[in-house]
């Protein structure tokens, strides 16, 4: 069985999908969805492959579905090794850490994107940004200012932080 991908080729979201299973040099078959006629909201599709009527949907080879692009990239790294020969990646924890940057993450405080570099985020017991690292300085422990660089943080003011607050 080959890896099938429902959605639209020029789809954004599914060409985010295909690039990668392209560069990773998969065979994988495109089904096509039929959106002027509401194929995406039928209840067969809603039922079968996903609940909430958006594309693309990956179905791989096992019959597992996974439906939204970032995760299926992120899933993509970790099951398929990179068959670029530029990369060098020598064991799964490689992987994992180049595609984790590639991915990214959220901040655990305001839920901004960050890439999981030291230059955007800090990961300490959870995922912060340097907002809220620079906000909540006091909580964490100075070896870890130290890591980041006082300096760094100082640079975010309080007008700032008001926009990141949802009270």
């Amino acid at each position: 069985m080959v890896i099938k991908v429902y959605g639209l080729a020029m789809s954004t979201c599914t060409q985010k999908v295909l690039t990668t299973l392209i560069e990773k040099g998969l065979k994988y078959e495109i089904v096509n969805i039929d959106f002027a006629a509401g194929e995406h909201k039928s209840p067969k599709y809603l039922e079968e492959k996903q609940p909430f009527g958006v594309i693309p949907v990956l179905v791989d080879e096992d019959g597992f579905k996974i439906y939204e692009p970032s995760i299926t990239v992120n899933l993509l790294e970790q099951v398929y090794l990179l068959r670029d020969p530029f990369v060098a990646i020598k064991n799964k924890d490689d992987q994992t850490k180049i595609s984790s940057v590639i991915i990214g993450s959220t901040c655990s405080v305001c839920s901004s994107p960050v890439c999981v570099h030291l230059d955007c985020s800090l990961f300490y017991t959870r995922r912060f940004c340097l907002k809220c690292i620079a906000k909540y300085r006091d909580e964490f422990p100075r070896e870890v200012l130290d890591e980041i660089g006082v300096k760094r943080l100082d640079k975010f003011t309080n007008e700032e932080y008001e926009q990141y607050d949802e009270t």
